[in-house]
């Protein structure tokens, strides 16, 4: 059994205004596999059965929720989150 979380959130904004939206965030997550990837289960430190996909779930999309607000708040900008992304960049 494949033991990796995959949330997909969608949001469409609809009304008499001219102005419509829509978003697709995804993520997938290997939480609980060791191959072919590392998971979260290997990289914690403490007891693994302490981790579950419906925890993970939970974690993510309550974060997930508070970066949306602050996301729609600032009438969708990244702005608020630049300094963020670019302290946590893997890749240069």
């Amino acid at each position: 059994m494949r033991q990796t979380l995959f949330l997909v959130c969608n949001s469409l904004e609809t009304g008499k205004e001219p102005q419509k939206s829509a978003s697709d965030p995804g993520i997938g997550l290997n939480v609980l596999n060791s191959r072919p990837t590392t998971s979260l289960a290997q990289l914690m430190q403490g007891p693994s059965d302490a981790l579950t996909l419906e925890k993970t779930a939970v974690i993510l999309m309550t974060k997930f929720e508070v970066l949306w607000e602050e996301f729609l708040v600032n009438r969708g900008t990244f702005a608020p989150f630049r300094n963020l992304y670019l302290e946590r960049w893997l890749h240069s």
